[in-house]
């Protein structure tokens, strides 16, 4: 009879080990399939965030271009102004 009982907890011990490593292994699965999801949006976010950088300095460089022509167009026009003051007097 003994036997029978130490049978029993020894069987219920085995069971209960079993389903803790069957989730612990789930459990490693679920933080795989995790780990390569962020994997993969990391890199989706750094491609999407250099590209975006690469965009903002295309578009900081043609805007220097445009306010040096609009610079440069001013000081000529300034000094077509006072060319023309001068030879007014």
């Amino acid at each position: 009879m003994l036997l029978c009982i130490l049978y029993g907890q020894l069987l219920s011990t085995a069971d209960s080990s079993t389903s803790d490593v069957s989730g612990l292994h789930a459990k490693l699965d679920r933080k795989r399939k995790v780990e390569s999801h962020n994997s993969l949006v990391q890199e989706k976010f750094s491609v999407r965030f250099h590209d975006g950088i690469d965009d903002l300095s295309s578009r900081m460089n043609d805007f220097l271009a445009q306010q040096q022509q609009f610079s440069m167009s001013l000081c000529n026009s300034f000094g077509n102004v006072v060319v023309l003051f001068c030879c007014i007097l």
